[in-house]
Formats: structure tokens, sequence, C-alpha cells
């Protein structure tokens, strides 16, 4: 078998999005849902993960407080001097990982409000089903003309006569709504080798579900989506 943890991680501190996951998102906030999903994905008996977990900092008070009421068994305390800021290394960042045995780490990330836990698990048994995988994240399919920002040279377009998006090549692009890892390896400060299977690259369809937000736009508009859907 092939046992994995789901860590959620979560930050009051946005470089791009003041408050991002405590500020009102329709009749909730991102966090208030993220919670939701870690919640019902510990107690459901058909759940692949042996432990969910969510790491977070004491000094983000409002999100320690409300985990806290809520997950207290399950939260991790982060160094406060492993900081998302910058680029820390991984064994700094997920130093708690070294008290588990399990093998793989399912991170999933907390600013997909529409992200499922039927898709979550869907995409753990993928993985668990597939030895030769030895890490997976999600893509998408993107058709259109991509440009070397250095060079100006078309990246997708193979024919200067073609004149629609469908005609050019088509590339993945990360969508970053989770990603599974060897444990021992980040331990080893290596995310993955960037060989075949190493990522393994999941394609996800085009849906709600994987609306991500970053921007100040795109959480208006998913919070408009949000209200939409209730």
């Amino acid at each position: 078998m092939r046992e994995m943890i789901l860590l959620g991680m979560a930050r009051e501190e946005s470089t791009r999005i003041k408050d991002k996951m405590t500020r009102p998102f329709g009749d909730t906030t991102l966090f208030d849902i993220y919670l939701g999903k870690l919640t019902e994905l510990s107690m459901r008996r058909d759940s692949p993960f042996s432990h969910v977990v969510m790491a977070l900092s004491r000094k983000d008070k409002v999100l320690w407080s409300k985990a806290e009421s809520v997950y207290s068994p399950m939260i991790l305390e982060e160094r406060t001097d492993a900081s998302i800021q910058g680029a820390p290394k991984p064994s700094d960042l997920f130093h708690y990982l070294g008290e588990y045995e399990e093998d793989y780490v399912f991170r999933l990330n907390a600013c997909f409000p529409f992200l499922t836990t039927e898709t979550i698990i869907t995409a753990a048994n993928y993985f668990k089903s597939h030895p030769k995988i030895k890490t997976m994240t999600c893509v998408r399919e993107r058709s259109n003309w991509f440009w070397d920002p250095k060079t100006g040279k078309s990246l997708t377009l193979g024919d200067p006569t073609h004149t629609t998006m469908q005609q050019s090549k088509m590339l993945y692009e990360s969508v970053h709504c989770f990603h599974i890892l060897n444990r021992q390896s980040i331990l080893n400060d290596v995310l993955w080798n960037l060989n075949r299977n190493d990522p393994y690259l999941y394609v996800l369809p085009e849906s709600v579900e994987f609306i991500d937000i970053d921007t100040e736009t795109e959480f208006t508009i998913a919070e408009s989506v949000w209200r939409n859907k209730k």
C-alpha cells in the first residue's frame, strides 16, 4: 500500500490579496471552506488518507483559533523561522513531516473553494493504484499562442500561416490545486526529479472546480460564482 498523509496549509498574510483567507467570501470565508473539506476527508470511511492534518503558525492567531475550535487534534505547528515568504528549503518548511512514517504527502491548496472532496479522493486513489507514478501534479490542456519573452519566438506556432488557436501546439499548464510528493524526498530538499512520472501529469477537465484565487480580480469573480451556486 502507498500510505498517504493529506496536508493542509494556510496563512493569514498574502502578498497579493489582503486577508484572503479570513475576509468574507459570500456567506463564508476561504478558510472555513477549507476547514470543512479537511474535516470531511478526515471522517469519511472511504478516505484514502491515513492522516489529515493542517500546518499553521501560531502567529496567525485568527486561523489558529478557528482551526483549534474544530480541528485541534490535527494541527501541526510551523516554525516561525520557516517563513513562506521567499524560498525556504522544503526540509525547513515541512520539518514536521519527520514525525510521520507514510511514504507520500498529498498537499492540498487552500485557494480552490470549488474543489470537491470527490475529486480529491479520486486523484489520491489514482495515484495509489499506479505504482509507477513517483510523484504527481495536476495540469490542464492549453492551446494558445505562447511566446518566449526573451527571443520573441513562438513556442506553439509551427506554421506562420496558422490563424486560429486550435492550430497551435497544445501545452500543459499547472493548476496547483494539489500535489502528491514523496515525504522522504521533501525532507531531503527534493520535490521531484522532473522526469517521466516524477511528476506524473494528472490532466484535469475544464471546470469551475479549478478556479484558483491569486488576485483581487480572481477573488471577485470566484465570490460571484460562489453566490450564484448557493
